[in-house]
């Protein structure tokens, strides 16, 4: 394990050094600039098994991150997503993000706040913030609503800051391993750090607000968009020759910048 800890933190410092631009040099493309239309259809083919998106490799899982993720010609929109998993029967974190946040809006005092944070508590950070389980948003596409997929005929477990594997797809094992986030190399359980902040530009301030209105019309006040800057490390391990731990590993690196806004609500 050592010898892929240095392996991993060779590549951060390596992919740190390309992101030297001020943070001015970022903006965010608007349909107003003619940069950025919406896609209506996701063609990525991939199948679901037993409820989880199974890719063969880490190659072709990353391949579908690439292929969703936003870029300057297109960005999908969420009925193109909502479409494109119903074609798979296959219910995303995603969309389990988007029906719990319906009922985030019915929340309008303390009471019924405390009752949603009860139900939903996955979805309430320490700050009592509501957002996402995994931060970025193109995982919850591929992850069911507990950060599951399987990769390399493995299940890979994400949560927002670790990546958990388990090579015989024991149950058991993931849950003892999502609590204790400790590796068990013999008994096949794999616990990686794979998100890494930018710190020089992690969650500043994009200068802009937005007026913020109800169903009636009536304003609620304004929300800041804030930018959050990470590299994702992911990685998969690939056993191989006669031994039961002989095995190396197949890393795949990139980056994400996660623009947001939060409306903060007090009683």
């Amino acid at each position: 394990m050592k010898t892929k800890n240095l392996i991993l933190l060779a590549l951060l410092i390596g992919l740190c050094t390309v992101f030297s631009c001020n943070k001015e040099d970022i903006k965010i493309a608007t349909t107003d600039d003619g940069i950025s239309q919406p896609a209506s259809k996701v063609d990525l083919d991939v199948e679901v098994i037993d409820g989880l998106m199974n890719f063969n490799s880490l190659e072709s899982f990353m391949d579908a991150v690439e292929f969703l993720s936003d870029n300057e010609t297109r960005f999908f929109t969420d009925e193109a997503f909502e479409n494109w998993e119903a074609q798979l029967g296959f219910n995303s974190l995603r969309k389990s993000y988007a029906a719990v946040s319906n009922e985030f809006d019915k929340v309008e005092d303390e009471s019924s706040f405390n009752n949603f944070k009860s139900n939903y508590r996955n979805y309430i950070n320490n700050e009592n913030e509501f957002e996402l389980p995994v931060k970025n948003p193109i995982l919850t596409s591929l992850i069911d609503a507990k950060g599951k997929v399987i990769i390399n005929d493995m299940l890979h477990c994400f949560t927002d800051q670790h990546q958990v594997i388990i090579t015989d797809r024991d149950e058991a094992k993931l849950n003892a391993a999502l609590v204790s986030l400790e590796t068990d190399e013999e008994a096949g359980v794999f616990v990686l750090d794979y998100m890494h902040s930018l710190e020089d530009y992690s969650r500043w301030d994009c200068g802009i607000q937005w007026t913020c209105v109800d169903g009636n019309g009536s304003s609620r006040g304004k929300k800041r968009v804030y930018a959050d800057m990470q590299l994702f490390l992911i990685a998969t391990p690939v056993y191989g020759g006669s031994c039961q731990y002989c095995y190396s590993w197949d890393y795949s690196v990139g980056h994400s910048c996660v623009m947001e806004s939060k409306i903060k609500r007090t009683w």
